[in-house]
């Protein structure tokens, strides 16, 4: 009956429609209503440089304008999704105001999607840019593979660029500060040699990357993509072991005993021909005699000597990353008829410890010079030793302390045994 009614009369009708227009635009702006919000940071893409190139002139952003806020009006389900990644502004050199200032400004025009021109708004309206005489320079291209690491057992051989060289163009004072030109290449968990696709990065003379705006000012004679990173890829070869040989004789009645090397064993790297070569020569690296590095000349006891191992490495192979080049090595000098034997500490037995303290050795073996008959020699081992350390009246710290040792019959110590111990409070 009501439909007929507002049928009959189109009046009504008109008013209902109205009516519900009404309701549904409150309801609407009540749900999303239109609001106003200010994003920072918008970075400012400069549009056109070569006008001002045309001119023999190059620019570069005054610092502080590379980026400005922007505010935006308009529903909020649009506005509040807004970030600064949404939002272009441009500067376009096209539309410079007048050179004859300092800093020239150039008018911003901003774009921001869902939301119309005249409800959008930059602040500043304007950036100041600096214009000076362009110049270039060549620059050699320095091939970098960054912080990143290739696979687990591989590191880089060798980085070439080609092409070698790159021509930078740019603002006078800009080019003035330029350091270096690096092309870097992401190795992350690589391990095939090949050609891999770089970022060029151009490096101050402190050390800094230049930031996008410096980096905006600037053009260059070949572009990223045509610029061929070959990176070859070598092997690392863990667990080579270091040989030394002696030069010179001990004193009368001396011999050269054991030689301890620390680092027992190095990491190496190098192509897979080298590599073989070294496994077929028993994965070793010899400190010779002849280079009379570790001389043994009229020693009667034990002597250190520090050597950089990079110096004995093959032509072609070097050190791994992470390999220290110091090797440390511990000649032992023992007299005729002695022989140097290790003793696990753990097997050391404490006497006299206070029942309140903990002791524990600093090392987990020590050395022990024993002399006697060729057949009493050839049969000792470190089972047939037998050591003790006396801790009576010892306190908490650390202490050195004589090692006594029961030896087998027709066997002595050749000299004194002192340890190091540190006794601590047992905690409960």
């Amino acid at each position: 009956m009501i439909k007929n009614r507002i049928i009959k009369h189109p009046g009504l009708a008109v008013i209902s429609l109205v009516l519900a227009f009404i309701i549904w635009f409150i309801i609407t702006n009540y749900r999303n209503p239109i609001i106003t919000r200010t994003i920072t940071g918008v970075p400012v893409t400069v549009e056109n440089a070569s006008h001002v190139e045309s001119m023999g002139l190059s620019y570069s952003i005054v610092p502080g304008n590379d980026a400005v806020s922007v505010t935006v009006r308009g529903n909020r389900s649009v506005v509040e999704p807004l970030r600064a990644s949404n939002i272009t502004v441009e500067a376009d050199l096209t539309q410079l105001i007048s050179l004859d200032t300092s800093p020239v400004m150039v008018p911003l025009s901003v774009s921001v999607p869902g939301i119309p021109p005249e409800n959008c708004v930059t602040n500043p309206r304007n950036i100041g840019i600096e214009l000076e005489e362009r110049v270039s320079k060549d620059f050699v291209i320095t091939p970098s593979n960054g912080s990143t690491k290739p696979a687990n057992g591989y590191e880089i051989g060798e980085m070439t660029v080609e092409p070698e060289k790159l021509t930078v163009r740019g603002p006078n004072t800009l080019i003035d500060i330029i350091d270096r030109v690096t092309a870097v290449v992401d190795v992350s968990n690589k391990s095939r040699s090949g050609i891999y696709p770089c970022v060029i990065k151009v490096i101050d003379k402190n050390g800094a990357e230049l930031g996008d705006s410096k980096m905006s000012s600037l053009s260059f004679s070949t572009e990223a993509s045509q610029i061929k990173v070959n990176v070859t890829f070598f092997k690392v070869q863990s667990d080579v072991k270091v040989r030394v040989e002696t030069s010179g004789n001990p004193a009368p009645g001396y011999q050269v005993g054991e030689i301890v090397t620390t680092p027992a064993t190095i990491s190496v790297v190098a192509d897979e021909t080298l590599l073989q070569e070294l496994a077929d020569s028993g994965n070793t690296v010899t400190i010779s005699a002849g280079s009379g590095t570790v001389d043994c000349t009229d020693a009667k006891e034990d002597f250190d000597v520090r050597i950089n191992i990079g110096d004995f490495l093959p032509k072609g192979i070097r050190l791994a990353e992470d390999t220290t080049d110091v090797v440390m090595v511990r000649v032992h000098i023992l007299p005729y008829n002695s022989k140097l034997i290790s003793v696990e500490t753990q097997s050391v037995v404490k006497e006299n410890l206070d029942s309140s303290l903990n002791c524990v050795f600093d090392v987990s073996k020590v050395d022990i010079k024993v002399q006697g008959t060729d057949q009493a020699l050839s049969s000792l081992t470190a089972g047939s030793v037998q050591a003790s350390v006396d801790l009576t009246g010892l306190s908490e710290g650390k202490h050195d302390v004589p090692l006594k040792v029961t030896l087998p019959q027709d066997l002595e110590l050749v000299e004194d045994v002192t340890v190091s111990v540190t006794l601590s409070k047992t905690k409960t």
